[in-house]
């Protein structure tokens, strides 16, 4: 009776830990699905203006809607442009 026991915490203990890293993995290749971490082709030259919108979000559409757009973009040549656009670390 005691083996069984032990056998199923140790059982439990291991699909805790490799549901974690399972979760992990999962995880790090959603993330890199959605942003482009390839900085090779992103623009390398430093804007002209970093703007954050703090303006309020209109009232009369969802919430999940309102906060669609980024709030923080670039200025370069004269026209808007995402910050995943630039390579920020080099």
């Amino acid at each position: 009776m005691k083996f069984n026991i032990y056998f199923l915490i140790i059982f439990l203990i291991i699909s805790f830990i490799v549901g974690i890293i399972v979760g992990i993995l999962i995880a790090m290749n959603l993330s890199k699905d959605n942003y482009n971490f390839d900085f090779s082709g992103n623009i390398k030259l430093c804007p002209e203006k970093w703007v954050r919108d703090e303006s309020p979000c209109v009232y009369n559409i969802s919430p999940s809607e309102c906060n669609k757009e980024p709030k923080d973009y670039f200025i370069y040549e004269g026209q808007r442009r995402e910050l995943y656009e630039f390579d920020l670390l080099g």
